[in-house]
Protein backbone atom coordinates (compact mmCIF):
# COMPACT_ATOMS: atom_id res chain seq x y z
CA UNK A 1 0.00 0.00 0.00
CA UNK A 2 2.79 2.34 0.73
CA UNK A 3 4.65 1.58 -2.38
CA UNK A 4 1.56 1.90 -4.44
CA UNK A 5 2.23 5.76 -3.09
CA UNK A 6 6.36 6.17 -2.62
CA UNK A 7 6.52 5.68 -6.18
CA UNK A 8 4.12 8.09 -7.88
CA UNK A 9 5.64 10.63 -5.47
CA UNK A 10 8.89 9.83 -6.55
CA UNK A 11 7.96 9.84 -10.49
CA UNK A 12 6.34 12.93 -10.37
CA UNK A 13 9.16 15.06 -7.84
CA UNK A 14 11.51 13.53 -10.49
CA UNK A 15 9.52 15.28 -13.41
CA UNK A 16 9.85 18.32 -11.40
CA UNK A 17 13.11 18.62 -10.49
CA UNK A 18 13.62 17.42 -13.98
CA UNK A 19 11.46 20.28 -15.33
CA UNK A 20 13.31 22.90 -13.35
CA UNK A 21 16.91 21.85 -14.44
CA UNK A 22 15.82 22.31 -17.93
CA UNK A 23 14.07 25.93 -17.64
CA UNK A 24 17.63 26.37 -15.83
CA UNK A 25 19.57 25.70 -18.46
CA UNK A 26 17.65 27.30 -20.77
CA UNK A 27 17.17 30.51 -18.90
CA UNK A 28 21.47 30.87 -18.24
CA UNK A 29 23.39 32.84 -19.57
CA UNK A 30 25.55 31.79 -22.36
CA UNK A 31 29.13 32.53 -20.71
CA UNK A 32 27.90 30.66 -17.42
CA UNK A 33 29.39 27.32 -18.66
CA UNK A 34 30.74 25.53 -15.17
CA UNK A 35 26.91 25.76 -13.94
CA UNK A 36 25.15 24.01 -17.01
CA UNK A 37 27.66 21.38 -16.40
CA UNK A 38 26.88 21.62 -12.75
CA UNK A 39 22.63 21.23 -13.91
CA UNK A 40 23.31 18.56 -16.28
CA UNK A 41 25.03 16.02 -13.87
CA UNK A 42 21.79 15.92 -11.30
CA UNK A 43 19.39 14.96 -14.86
CA UNK A 44 21.18 11.94 -15.24
CA UNK A 45 20.88 10.97 -11.99
CA UNK A 46 17.17 11.81 -11.74
CA UNK A 47 16.85 9.47 -15.13
CA UNK A 48 18.11 6.95 -13.06
CA UNK A 49 15.90 7.56 -9.86
CA UNK A 50 12.95 6.80 -12.25
CA UNK A 51 14.22 3.74 -13.51
CA UNK A 52 14.15 2.71 -9.73
CA UNK A 53 10.91 3.98 -9.28
CA UNK A 54 9.47 1.88 -12.20
CA UNK A 55 10.73 -1.28 -10.69
CA UNK A 56 9.36 -0.85 -7.09
CA UNK A 57 5.57 0.07 -8.55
Amino acid sequence: MIERFIAPALTFSVLIAGHVAIASTLFASPAVQPDEQVVKAPVIQLETVVITAKRVS
